[in-house]
């Protein structure tokens, strides 16, 4: 590129350089909302997946069915070995492991913006 592919016009405006209309261009942004519902689904889906995953393996559907009767009071409370072990040990882990990975994002972004969190 020459200098005078950039040169500011006598109004004082800098003019942008041409944008490159090759392959290597600009990917369209996704909306925020988007984003974060595609987020949210991916945690939720690899929570199910980590609570179901252990030496007693838990199907899916047995994992989503045992959390859905205990969060809407449906279901009988303690009916089975697969609802003491989703609710009472794996579950607990893996909340407790979502708000961990919460912290560290937190404490990362800090850093990478260099200001400590009040």
């Amino acid at each position: 590129m020459t200098a005078s592919a950039h040169r500011t016009p006598a109004s004082g405006a800098r003019t942008r350089p041409p944008e490159d209309s090759g392959e290597g261009g600009r990917r369209a942004a996704v909306p925020p909302a988007v984003l974060l519902i595609g987020l949210a689904v991916l945690l939720s889906g690899s929570a199910v997946v980590a609570v179901g995953v252990g030496p007693v393996g838990i199907g899916p559907g047995t994992v989503l069915r045992v959390l859905a009767d205990r969060l809407t009071g449906a279901g009988p409370a303690g009916a089975g070995y697969a609802d003491y072990i989703v609710w009472g040990l794996r579950a607990p882990r893996a909340v407790q492991g979502v708000f961990v990975g919460a912290g560290l994002a937190v404490a990362g972004l800090a850093e990478v913006l260099h200001a400590p969190p009040r």
